[in-house]
């Protein structure tokens, strides 16, 4: 088997984002905006602020961004974190490039941001989804040990949302 074949068998590489890579980070969330906006356009409510910020309130220490890269360096998936209020993170913006969906990537992302959030000493993590237009994602979340919750401030309007013990 050639080296670049042997590359593409292997399983994304999960890693903090940094400086470098926001361009990565900028496109995957694009991509986000692409998939998702026309069902769910309450969750793009000052989208390019937050684009031109980044890594914005998902900096260190309280928060990050994970990027998930296949075995030819190509970004293929992301996920941010932020403090929401003390002891309490919220994930945003989970996202797998098509060509990734159904191999699991999905899941090691959220279990990646669930491990970075306990690292920092988050008690419990957050979310706002919107089932209808995301439901894969709102399937994965039920199915990773988070619970449905009450709206809280600063989820997306009309937004289901959810929370999970650390």
């Amino acid at each position: 088997m050639s080296k670049a074949a042997a590359r593409a068998l292997q399983p994304p590489r999960i890693a903090p984002a940094g400086a470098s890579t926001l361009d990565d980070v900028r496109a995957l969330f694009r991509d986000y905006e692409t998939a998702f906006a026309g069902g769910a356009a309450q969750c793009f409510a000052d989208f390019e602020d937050e684009l031109a910020a980044l890594p914005g309130d998902c900096a260190l220490p309280l928060g990050g961004i994970l990027l998930a890269r296949d075995g030819h360096g190509k970004p293929v998936g992301v996920v941010a974190f932020r403090q929401l209020e003390p002891g309490v993170a919220e994930m945003k913006r989970l996202y797998v490039r098509p060509e990734q969906r159904g191999r699991g990537l999905g899941r090691r992302l959220v279990e990646a941001v669930l491990r970075e959030a306990a690292a920092r000493g988050y008690g419990a993590v957050r979310l706002s989804t919107v089932p209808a237009a995301m439901r894969a994602a709102d399937a994965l979340y039920q199915t990773t040990g988070f619970r449905p919750i009450a709206s809280y401030p600063g989820a997306a309007c009309g937004a289901q949302c959810y929370e999970t013990a650390l």
